[in-house]
């Protein structure tokens, strides 16, 4: 490392590291195609999970359903993840990003089709077996960006690619509230469910062509790792996989952990490393953090319509809302990931600013509602807060992952990722079921209190930067 490069870690922490060329390694320019591509597809499962609670009285209207069934098309997602979770984690690993991804993609485009055949509420099966084919590829979508940053990026890129990535989801939200907003016959929604179908099926094709597992030559030393332990990884040059081979420190955890492996071994292994991350006190922090805080807020923006109409606003002004949160947010996570990524390596001061943001804005948020907060001006301050919730809120995303990656290495980065979107979509599970039962005031006070909880965890982090410091030396 030369002067006036990023200091990674705690200082005096010890790593064995390897010796690797930078030469050696390489980034390609379609990286970001391939970025873009899964960008896309995640973007669309997003939309079309939340369309029917974006449109939510019109979906009503169309098939003659009460409020209670959009939350329970809702719930699907959350629903489906937690049932393919296990099955898609060690997909990922023994199978490979390319057949996972096309696989999602491929689910996608069935669920979004198959809503089009529903002519009403005899055949309202065929919107809830939709909507679950949609969910199903969750659980991979939700859990692989991390995997793809580290597989193809540069180590100043990886969190700006872990946030778009991550991040596009909420995006996907944010269309799906902004689409919704014409939306105000049933058969503007008959037409719109034809328009998802459309773009679904496309992207689906796209992937078919040209989506592969891993490039010829890794962009980094931990990439290189990765791709030797994983069956997915013929693409992998033999001189990569010599280098990491000769050294006799870091192949110690090969002979143990990795290499060609069947689906037996492929199982003890994912579950001897989520136990590892699990029962790790810092892993453990940001995963229960992350996850719990981002289900809740998922949970919430997907009744926000719900939460809003009791308390006098329409559904125009509820979309509006969902969109600038989530539009926002996507914004703020990419700009909070290029700040990570090269100009400030310090993930815990990060996630405590955005956590106390977070907790801040939406009790603002909660109080104005109420109507106990600035009357004369809660109209206002409802936006403000939402806007600034929704920057913050999204921006701990990557941050989360990128942390765990780091801290957790050197297991899979789809690992902590998966397992904080698992923890994701029961939290957020949990949320719509309860809505049901409970008043909006309560819901907004335990988005707030998730914030507040977390922002006091973390402080009991240890910050440092285990992958980082792999890649800096062995270059």
């Amino acid at each position: 490392m030369g002067e006036g490069d990023p200091v990674y870690g705690t200082p005096g922490q010890a790593i064995n590291m390897p010796t690797l060329q930078s030469s050696s390694c390489k980034v390609y320019k379609r990286r970001w195609y391939i970025l873009g591509l899964f960008m896309m597809i995640a973007l669309q499962q997003s939309n079309i999970w939340i369309t029917y609670g974006a449109t939510s009285a019109t979906t009503q209207e169309l098939y003659d359903i009460d409020a209670s069934w959009v939350n329970a098309l809702s719930n699907a997602g959350p629903v489906a993840f937690i049932v393919f979770y296990p099955i898609s984690s060690w997909a990922i690993g023994a199978l490979g990003l390319r057949f996972t991804i096309v696989t999602a993609a491929g689910l996608v485009a069935s669920g979004a089709v198959m809503r089009v055949f529903c002519n009403g509420h005899s055949t309202f099966w065929l919107v809830g077996t939709g909507q679950l084919l949609n969910a199903a590829a969750g659980p991979i979508l939700m859990t692989v960006p991390p995997a793809i940053s580290g597989a193809w990026f540069a180590i100043d890129e990886r969190t700006l690619a872990t946030a778009m990535a991550s991040l596009v989801g909420y995006l996907g939200g944010a269309v799906g509230f902004v689409v919704g907003i014409p939306v105000q016959t049933p058969a503007d929604l008959r037409l719109l469910l034809y328009i998802e179908g459309g773009v679904a099926l496309f992207f689906f094709i796209l992937c078919v062509i040209y989506f592969p597992a891993a490039p010829p030559t890794p962009p980094t030393l931990s990439a290189t790792r990765r791709q030797t332990h994983n069956t997915s990884a013929s693409s992998v040059d033999e001189e990569h996989r010599g280098l990491i081979q000769k050294d006799s420190k870091v192949d110690n955890h090969h002979h143990h952990h990795g290499g060609q492996h069947d689906g037996k071994t492929g199982w003890r292994l994912l579950l001897s490393q989520s136990i590892s991350l699990m029962v790790t006190k810092d892993s453990s922090i940001l995963f229960f953090c992350g996850g719990i805080l981002s289900g809740i807020y998922s949970g919430w923006q997907s009744v926000l319509i719900n939460i809003l109409l009791p308390l006098g606003y329409s559904q125009s002004e509820g979309q509006w809302l969902g969109f600038i949160n989530s539009a926002v947010g996507m914004v703020s996570g990419l700009l909070i990931g290029k700040i990570h990524d090269k100009y400030y390596k310090q993930f815990k001061s990060l996630l405590l600013i955005i956590y106390a943001c977070t907790a801040a804005s939406f009790a603002v948020f909660t109080l104005s509602t109420e109507g106990l907060f600035f009357k004369n001006s809660a109209t206002v301050l409802i936006y403000v807060s939402n806007v600034v919730g929704g920057f913050a809120i999204n921006a701990f995303v990557p941050i989360v992952l990128e942390a765990l990656g780091e801290v957790t290495f050197p297991s899979p980065e789809d690992i902590g990722s998966g397992l904080v979107s698992l923890l994701n979509n029961i939290a957020c599970f949990v949320f719509i079921f309860i809505s049901d039962y409970i008043p909006p005031v309560v819901m907004n006070w335990l988005l707030t209190g998730a914030a507040v909880v977390a922002f006091l965890l973390t402080l009991f982090v240890k910050q440092r930067y285990t992958r980082s410091e792999f890649d800096l030396h062995a270059s």
